[in-house]
């Protein structure tokens, strides 16, 4: 937690001792000394730097602990927690009630695995009303038995993106359609584009179905499916910024060719994912550019924010709060915030409360 600049402060006498003589049910010396000075008065105070409050409120007494978060902390910090929520990029791992397939290459264990249950008691924690859930090359591969669960029994709350043969035909995809799958994942960061090659069929039925091709690519893999978007009216979803490479600036072709797609209205953006290509750690200042590019050519009517959770092969830790968080920092007025959490997931996935 942070103290924002403009914001009332303690004054300079408050005791940190958290150990006090003071009779049960009395307001502790902090807190008498807090009240004298006036903590609610913003004109008392001269503090107008930034500064971290964490281990002073693990020192201070609960009355002012109390105090502190209700007077000090950033609005924004507690707030933001409370804005309703749809996450747009998850997905469930449950080997338990769900084997692995004895085939998959990668096999996802300890944090890695995060079951329905555990999500939805995220979900209850941050208000994340909704979620869309992406099947998993990992663990499962085609096997979409998890995740259509999770649909299944999720009284409304999910919808989901599958692992679709490339051939599938149009009574498959409706099949899929009816159980509440949105879309085809396509996934060549996993398996190359050469394994895609022949995708532009099921783009055509995605299309005529209108449903997602959701595309997670990297580096310059986007540049083979520039030109069948461009061609087939489909509807587009990437994952996690398209994932350019940093150092290569904002001109590097896969990247400027997705930020000439705005132009179609059918192409839409998840802000999500910076673990898998910031050079830096959280909270990944070398991806802003990037956010702030796709925000400014897609406008928050095609940009979706999703957590990525449970966090699959990440290189160092990384934790639902802290993204929610990074949100805030990167749309700080609450309006875009809307948006992003959820108005533009609401319209383009159609929710049961859309």
């Amino acid at each position: 937690m942070t103290v924002a600049r403009g914001q009332p402060a303690l004054p300079a006498d408050v005791s940190l001792a958290a150990g006090s003589n003071r009779r049960p049910g009395a307001p502790s010396i902090c807190v008498r000394r807090i009240g004298a000075t006036g903590l609610k008065n913003r004109e008392a105070c001269g503090w107008h730097r930034r500064v971290k409050v964490d281990a002073f409120l693990d020192e201070v007494c609960y009355d002012t602990r109390k105090l502190i978060v209700r007077h000090v902390i950033r609005p924004t910090d507690m707030s933001i927690l409370d804005e309703p929520k749809i996450d747009c990029h998850v997905h469930v791992i449950d080997p338990v009630n769900f084997p692995y397939r004895q085939d998959v290459a990668y096999k996802p264990a300890g944090q890695e695995i995060g079951s329905t249950a555990q999500f939805r008691h995220v979900m209850d924690c941050y208000n994340v009303k909704h979620a869309l859930l992406v099947q998993p090359n990992s663990g499962y591969g085609s096997d979409n038995s998890c995740m259509l669960d999770a649909i299944e029994t999720g009284e409304g709350r999910f919808k989901g993106v599958a692992i679709i043969d490339l051939d599938a035909d149009i009574a498959t995809l409706k099949r899929y359609k009816a159980r509440g799958i949105i879309g085809a994942a396509i996934n060549p960061t996993f398996h190359g584009n050469h394994h895609y090659r022949h995708a532009s069929g099921l783009m055509r039925r995605l299309a005529d179905l209108d449903m997602y091709f959701n595309l997670q690519v990297e580096n310059e893999q986007f540049l083979m499916y520039a030109p069948w978007i461009e061609e087939i009216p489909v509807k587009v979803l990437i994952d996690h910024l398209g994932r350019p490479t940093p150092p290569a600036g904002l001109n590097q072709p896969a990247f400027a060719a997705i930020l000439r797609l705005a132009e179609t209205g059918r192409v839409s953006v998840k802000l999500s994912g910076y673990l898998k290509f910031a050079r830096s750690s959280y909270p990944f200042e070398d991806c802003w550019p990037y956010v702030r590019a796709l925000v400014d050519a897609f406008t928050l009517d095609h940009c979706v924010w999703s957590s990525d959770w449970p966090y699959l092969r990440a290189r160092e830790r990384q934790d639902y709060g802290p993204l929610v968080h990074l949100a805030g920092r990167l749309f700080p007025d609450a309006a875009d915030r809307r948006k992003l959490f959820w108005d533009t997931p609401n319209r383009l996935f159609k929710f049961a409360d859309h």
